[in-house]
């Protein structure tokens, strides 16, 4: 960050913009017909939108008792209605 004099706000918020266009991209593949089977497709948008719950705001995944564990809680244990 020093070498190219941005905060590192700048720095998470280019990441996020990043994160976005991927998941954009990932979104527009997965609507145009290819040979790839549809369930390998599945895998991938999941585990892209299960990284993006986990590192959405910060290391969920490292520090895993605040936010994650009550996701963990709410998808397993609370019924959905």
């Amino acid at each position: 960050m020093k070498q190219y004099g941005v905060t590192r706000q700048d720095v998470i918020d280019e990441f996020q913009r990043q994160v976005i266009n991927a998941r954009k991209d990932i979104n527009e593949e997965c609507l145009e017909p290819i040979e790839v089977p549809k369930s390998l497709l599945e895998r991938v948008l999941n585990m892209s939108q299960a990284t993006n719950v986990l590192y959405k705001d910060g290391d969920d995944y490292t520090h895993s008792k605040g936010s994650t564990k009550k996701n963990i809680v709410d998808l397993f244990l609370n019924p959905c209605l």
